[in-house]
């Protein structure tokens, strides 16, 4: 084999596979550390149901149903019947009395001893068959349990609003930081028109200096954009359970319709719906049967009683049938004296019924005063936002004027960071506008009770 076939060979064999080791050319450029996070996706609704999911958001709530909801079962336990086993072993001593003769010293007290073993083991079944006590404290926890079930409810309808006022503080934070963005492009692009014309001797040095402090005041107001946008996102990532440090992009809730309804329609609608009210009046309900319940403790307790059971003196099994036995009956008690337990149950419930029916009384007034509230605020809200286009328009040609007239020397720079600076702020009331009128909308909808909850 001569050289150059062998050459060919090599080439041929050993080359592809050292170009398959080779990492490829793409795989060279990029490395883990260049590889942005892919931003997550998420719309109003999915925060919402990912916040309700996420365990701390409710686990005072939800700890407080699973206790009445306990203390629901227990109230249904006082009308079981109860079935016991027990055992006991009684050892007992005896005197026994006789009389005996002693010639002429009459008679005389004979004392004689004896020792007695008991052993028993029972079976009892006691039925409940006349409790009112009972039934009262099984109203009351039922109610008690619905009244913390309507609760429950309560926090996560606030969650819901939490959640969306986090929403719209990352939608209104990052269009303010967009127009902060373009203030500080505006107020660079004004910086070096100024420097340009000084250069060519149409303006004096001030123009530039104004310029300057033009574009300084604009990078502050960056500075903070950037801020504000990165705390909001890491505040709506906390309660939706994310790492505070995740990429999130949102969707953009541009139009939330806002019921036209008048304050009287939206007040009756909040006193049908609200469910404040409607827990208050289960907590009324609850004190209500407790008083009865306490009352009730002075009343007989009638309940049937069966039992079966064996019982000797020794512990042989072999007789079993001959030491056994049933039997069955009544029982009444009633409770003449109990150390004045009752009495300041009595007292307690009585309390508590006064109190339910003064929270009933501030639920109605605080319901109305937050409907007044809420209906004022999406009114303004609507208002403002209209009035807020319009000036952000006006101040939006008024720089575009501004900068032209500079442009051609027949406008001073005074004007131009004016204008700027009014276009700035009517941008940023704008904004602030928009997503008060969002928030204003579900604010609204949960004073009335209408707020829905994936």
């Amino acid at each position: 084999m001569d050289l150059s076939r062998l050459k060919r060979w090599y080439l041929l064999c050993v080359l592809p596979l050292f170009a398959l080791a080779l990492p490829s050319a793409h795989a060279q450029e990029v490395s883990p550390s260049q590889v942005e996070e892919e931003a997550i996706y998420l719309s109003l609704g999915r925060c919402i149901e990912m916040a309700l999911k996420h365990p701390p958001n409710l686990a005072l709530a939800q700890y407080q149903k699973s206790s009445a909801s306990a203390d629901k079962l227990a109230g249904w336990g006082g009308l079981l019947p109860i079935v016991s086993l027990g055992g006991n072993f009684n050892r007992s001593w005896g005197t026994s009395y006789g009389t005996l003769g002693f010639g002429g010293f009459g008679d005389l007290f004979d004392f004689g001893g004896g020792v007695q073993n008991v052993y028993r083991f029972d079976a009892t079944v006691t039925v409940p068959l006349i409790s009112p006590l009972s039934w009262f404290s099984l109203l009351a926890s039922r109610a008690s349990y619905k009244a913390v079930e309507l609760g429950y409810e309560i926090e996560r309808e606030k969650l819901a609003v939490e959640v969306s006022r986090a929403y719209f503080a990352i939608l209104q934070a990052e269009k303010m930081l967009s127009s902060a963005e373009y203030v500080h492009q505006a107020a660079s692009r004004h910086l070096d028109l100024a420097e340009k014309m000084y250069e060519l001797g149409g303006v004096s040095q001030i123009d530039v200096l104004t310029a300057q402090t033009a574009e300084a005041d604009a990078m502050l107001i960056l500075i903070s954009a950037r801020n504000a946008f990165e705390v909001t996102k890491m505040n709506l990532c906390y309660l939706i359970g994310l790492p505070v440090d995740s990429s999130v992009t949102l969707q953009d809730v541009v139009d939330f319709p806002l019921e036209t309804l008048e304050y009287e329609e939206c007040l009756q609608c909040a006193l049908m719906n609200r469910k404040e009210i409607l827990s208050v009046e289960k907590e009324l309900a609850a004190a209500d049967y407790s008083k009865w319940a306490s009352i009730s403790g002075k009343l007989p307790h009638l309940s049937g009683v069966s039992s079966y059971y064996w019982s000797d003196d020794t512990l042989d099994f072999g007789d079993w049938g001959d030491n056994d036995g049933y039997s069955i009956g009544v029982q009444i008690s009633l409770n003449l004296f109990d150390g004045l337990s009752t009495e300041s149950a009595i007292a307690r419930a009585r309390a508590a019924k006064k109190l339910a029916e003064i929270k009933q009384q501030q639920s109605d007034e605080s319901i109305s005063l937050e409907v007044r509230s809420a209906y004022l605020s999406a009114q303004e809200a609507s208002e403002r936002t209209v009035v807020a286009k319009r000036a952000m328009v006006q101040a939006s040609l008024e720089l575009e004027l501004a900068e032209r007239r500079y442009e051609l020397e027949a406008g001073s720079i005074i004007e131009l960071t004016d204008a700027q600076a009014t276009y700035s702020k009517a941008n940023g009331d704008y904004i602030s506008a928009v997503y008060d009128y969002q928030m204003a909308a579900i604010e609204l909808e949960r004073a009335v009770g209408t707020l829905s909850l994936p």
